[in-house]
């Protein structure tokens, strides 16, 4: 790391920002200097997602002073931050799926050749370029690949590679291993180790604690839009930066309560592209767990049960009732609720209020005469608000405004108001701090209990143990194991793998 009496690379001072009567920001300073990966942590709502808008231009705080390299800055439009050699990375995949992967690296500004003035596209040097970026990161891809066709893990490196192509000062990393499998998470945090010894500052937002504290040189904490800890890397335990984002003593979980499953509720038997037909049954007060390595197509089996992508093959029966689930209108209307993992794109709509979100669930619900019941709708809203301890809790706030894990509340939120009997989530801890965690499984929990069903969707899948009372393992399309909610880790990962617990080939 850079000496501490360096100039820093990025400083704020006393940055505060105000959405109406709620205080998003108040008075936060932090500096960032060359050659240094610092950590930002906090539960949501604490003021990560503004303090990285702040930062990358995208908005203008009320308060307070910005400077890069020592000299005083104003942003207005993230363009200029990105000039001033500010670059974020969101926690979202940002790509054009449609587009090779040369394309994507230099989108913003293509290589040109030919007389000054003429603009000819000299998409060879495009290429060239490309390839040069992402073997800088160790990731050899063609670059005439499209985009969409990469896994995660190239995906973000993508981004990476794109955002070297600026030579920045400061590089904000939004959650960048959020839904990895180990082994590729391992890849992005030796690969921010190297840039920072490059001389690049780095800013790593993460909720995963432990990958702060191994890669991280000095660690800032926020919560309720304050500074709370400034630490040294080497100053900090798991122990001591949970209790920090949680702002209070953290207690054991508890250990895993068995639940009885029910009648039988959902009988489905689909197949598609890349997934082998399969059947699967779920009960009355099951949470069943689809796990799997990255690929294995876990996600795309539950995406097909909830309608989000039609099946090739198949049907559903729910209650009896036969599905064919061909679309998510089909899907709703049979009462299955669907939180997809990127939220942002998939599922929170960001100009609308948090109660108009939930309310977006069954509108029909919240409808008397062709007309919305506004006082139903605030009613409901605010039952909700309080019980997943969403942040601000305001039904009126803007949700594209709101941390990404409060978005998460407010989608789950959105189906218990449309009175579903079968919840489909995807990740649903993706993004969501340690402190809300245990609130997030616990109103999984009471759905399953109360009215119906939950299929939970996870790469991480022993981290749901304390709800799961059923785990169904796929590995390359096809579904390879049935295991109960209390097996040892070692025999769901080898399940996942394809070897025994011993570590053989099975």
């Amino acid at each position: 790391m850079t000496s501490s009496s360096a100039v820093p690379a990025v400083r704020t001072a006393g940055i505060t920002k105000r959405f109406g009567a709620f205080t998003a920001l108040s008075e936060v300073d932090l500096d960032l200097a060359p050659g240094e990966v610092h950590g930002l942590i906090g539960s949501n709502g604490a003021g990560k997602s503004t303090l990285i808008k702040v930062l990358c231009g995208a908005i203008t705080p009320d308060e307070g002073t910005l400077t890069v390299a020592g000299d005083p800055v104003s942003f207005t439009l993230p363009a200029q931050a990105e000039r001033a050699g500010i670059t974020v990375i969101h926690q979202e995949t940002q790509l054009f799926p449609d587009l090779s992967v040369a394309d994507n690296v230099v989108v913003s500004r293509p290589n040109l050749r030919g007389p000054a003035g003429l603009g000819l596209r000299d998409r060879r040097a495009d290429r060239a370029e490309a390839a040069r970026l992402l073997e800088s990161l160790g990731l050899t891809i063609d670059p005439g690949r499209l985009a969409g066709t990469l896994d995660l893990a190239e995906k973000k490196l993508l981004q990476v590679a794109r955002a070297l192509r600026s030579k920045p000062r400061l590089l904000i990393l939004d959650e960048p291993t959020a839904a990895l499998e180990a082994r590729q998470a391992r890849r992005i945090t030796t690969l921010i180790r190297g840039l920072a010894a490059d001389g690049l500052a780095i800013l790593f937002v993460s909720h995963n604690l432990d990958e702060v504290l191994e890669s991280c040189d000095r660690i800032t904490a926020l919560r309720d839009g304050r500074t709370v800890a400034r630490l040294a890397g080497d100053q900090a335990t798991p122990h001591l930066l949970a209790e920090l984002v949680a702002g209070q003593q953290l207690a054991n979980a508890p250990d895993r309560t068995p639940h009885e499953a029910g009648d039988l509720l959902v009988e489905a038997e689909l197949g598609g592209a890349d997934i082998a037909p399969t059947a699967i049954t779920l009960r009355h007060r099951e949470v069943v767990t689809l796990t799997g390595l990255l690929g294995s197509g876990a996600g795309r089996y539950a995406r097909m049960l909830s309608g989000a992508t039609r099946p090739d093959s198949g049907g559903v029966r729910i209650a009896g009732r036969l599905l064919r689930p061909h679309n998510r209108r089909q899907a709703v209307a049979a009462a299955v609720g669907f939180v997809p993992e990127e939220r942002k794109r998939d599922g929170i709509q960001p100009m609308l209020s948090v109660e108009r979100n939930i309310a977006l669930g069954d509108i029909r619900r919240f409808s008397r005469f062709g007309m919305l019941d506004r006082r139903k709708i605030r009613r409901t809203a605010e039952r909700l608000i309080d019980d997943l301890d969403v942040r601000p809790a305001d039904p009126a706030f803007q949700a594209g405004l709101m941390s990404g894990g409060n978005q998460q509340k407010v989608l789950i939120a959105r189906w218990l108001a449309a009175g579903a009997r079968v919840l489909i989530v995807e990740e649903p801890t993706h993004g969501i701090d340690i402190g809300a965690k245990q609130n997030v499984m616990h109103q999984l929990r009471r759905f399953a209990d109360e009215r119906g069903c939950v299929v939970v969707v996870a790469l991480e899948g022993d981290e749901f143990r304390s709800i799961t009372d059923r785990f169904v393992a796929f590995r390359r399309g096809r579904l390879v194991a049935e295991l109960a909610g209390n097996v040892p880790h070692a025999d769901l990962m080898a399940a996942c793998l394809g070897t025994t617990s011993e570590g053989r080939e099975s």
